[in-house]
């Protein structure tokens, strides 16, 4: 594994050469939702969101439309791949000690919830909870994170 990092801002408009099939789900938020949408889904529609974060098994990407309407774009890959295009980029050092390892997203048994979100959304309301596996890496000093897998959460593990 040779992770790295790269980077791309101030653009008008995303990349056509956004590598899709990397990734396997997506959390996109706009200031009215937040949802959670499956591989199918997520180059369709990703681009109608303000702040995305889609993920896989080897990588993720994360957006953010800034008020300007310029978008600022962060990759990290596993395979030690850049976006294409980037303008800026590094390697990360992946750090195994971190905690936590998942993320456990709201769920009805948290009681402020008045039903079962759907993760991701078309799959039917479940019981039970879900989470976002992560992955840790240590980039200039600082720890940060990747999102891996969404999948069902079964207690301590």
């Amino acid at each position: 594994m040779n992770p790295r990092i790269s980077s791309l801002w101030g653009v008008a408009e995303l990349p056509g050469n956004i590598p899709w099939s990397e990734f396997d789900y997506g959390m996109v938020e706009s200031p009215a939702e937040v949802w959670f949408l499956n591989r199918s889904d997520l180059q369709a529609e990703a681009s109608r969101y303000m702040r995305v974060v889609a993920f896989g098994p080897h990588a993720e990407l994360r957006w953010l439309k800034r008020r300007g309407g310029l978008y600022h774009l962060v990759y990290i890959s596993d395979d030690g791949k850049e976006l294409p295009g980037a303008m800026r980029q590094s390697p990360l050092t992946s750090v195994s000690d971190a905690i936590p390892e998942r993320l456990l997203l709201w769920s009805e048994e948290d009681g402020r919830i008045p039903m079962a979100p759907e993760y991701p959304r078309g799959s039917g309301r479940r019981s039970g909870r879900m989470s976002v596996t992560l992955r840790h890496y240590e980039f200039q000093g600082r720890r940060i994170f990747r999102c891996v897998s969404l999948q069902p959460w079964k207690g301590r593990q």
